[in-house]
């Protein structure tokens, strides 16, 4: 059982981009390249059909940018944390830092000088929107970045009130490739019924090269929502063609039995 006297409970700002500020100090640790790639055949699969120029979306450290360039495809990548993207892996190699364009901005309110061909919101970005109203900004903003036969492809978790919320559980075991040392990730899952969000404590555990242990407890927070809701927002947004699918191997969504799905992939034109 988690005592939650040690955690900031309930959280004064659910806004995540700070927390992800926090982040970047060992998110490639856990996240990095090679460490994620369930997704990573679905998106070039979508790029291959739908060409470029990408916008990737809440691209962080630059996991799937890297992808994307090294298969050939033009890439713009957008966060809102600065610090996320100072920490790209692809900064230590010079040919994809010299095809890579980053920009610093908000999903709900950019503006870019140019149109895409697909723009994507990987692992969960778009459930950092806690709001219908900020989720329709950030739609509306997509939209007018999009070609005429351009699409939208993004995931998201459908796992966010499937957990206990008082257990924590082991997301993640790694080897930190600079040192050869483990590093795990444990999570605990809190749900704010009132605000429909759910607030996920990642506790961080490593140990340096002296072998000390050193600890760090990110917060990051989410708005759950059912598939329905969100294909109905993307259709308010103006997207009228939407598929949605319920793994990365592009099997339909099975809106009856939600339980069967293993993630909510919604692909989406205009």
């Amino acid at each position: 059982m988690l005592f939650l006297g040690y955690l900031d409970w309930p959280p004064e700002n659910y806004d995540s981009r700070e927390e992800y500020a926090r982040w970047a100090e060992v998110y490639n640790l856990i996240y990095g390249p090679g460490q994620k790639r369930d997704d990573l055949d679905f998106y070039l699969k979508c790029a291959q059909q739908y060409g470029d120029p990408i916008l990737e979306i809440g691209c962080g450290t630059g996991r799937l940018m890297g992808e994307f360039v090294t298969a050939g495809y033009k890439i713009v990548g957008m966060d809102n944390s600065e610090e996320m993207l100072g920490a790209g892996t692809w900064q230590q190699n010079e040919e994809l830092r010299r095809r890579i364009t980053t920009v610093v901005g908000d999903m709900r309110d950019f503006s870019l000088d140019q149109k895409f061909n697909l723009i994507v919101l990987s692992f969960g970005t778009f459930a950092h929107l806690l709001t219908d109203q900020d989720r329709l900004k950030a739609l509306h903003c997509i939209k007018t970045h999009l070609n005429p036969s351009g699409a939208l492809a993004m995931d998201e978790s459908v796992d966010l009130t499937r957990h206990d919320s008082e257990k924590l559980e082991v997301k993640a075991e790694r080897v930190d490739p600079k040192t050869g040392l483990p590093v795990r990730m444990l999570s605990n899952y809190i749900r704010d019924k009132r605000r429909r969000c759910v607030c996920r404590y990642d506790y961080i555990d490593w140990l340096e090269e002296d072998c000390v242990v050193k600890r760090m407890i990110l917060r990051a927070s989410f708005r759950y929502s059912s598939a329905e809701e969100t294909k109905a927002l993307m259709e308010s947004a103006g997207f009228n063609q939407i598929e949605v699918y319920g793994d990365f191997d592009g099997c339909p969504y099975d809106f009856e039995h939600s339980e069967k799905n293993k993630r909510r992939i919604f692909v989406s034109r205009v």
